[in-house]
């Protein structure tokens, strides 16, 4: 298994209704990396005010500081690894 981490902040965004949605902002260095095509975000509860969207932003900034995405090792070398007795893989 491979695993990449990405610095990372919290910002509140609004939908065109007006409801606050909260949006994960990459860091590299602490400074924003352009987006890229791709937003990831936490829909909120309908009815969540705004304050209480900035209060849970400014919460996961504090506290969360990387998003991790962890691989599995290719379908391949695990059967590979499956099929080789245990004395040639310790030896």
């Amino acid at each position: 298994m491979s695993t990449r981490r990405v610095e990372l902040t919290f910002e509140v965004l609004q939908y065109e209704d007006g409801q606050p949605f909260v949006a994960l902002v990459f860091l590299k260095g602490g400074r924003p990396v352009p987006v890229e095509g791709r937003l990831f975000t936490f829909d909120l509860a309908p009815g969540t005010t705004q304050l209480e969207a900035e209060t849970l932003a400014r919460l996961l900034s504090r506290r969360v500081t990387h998003l991790a995405e962890t691989v599995a090792a290719e379908p391949a070398a695990a059967d590979a690894a499956e099929e080789t007795p245990v004395a040639e893989q310790v030896g």
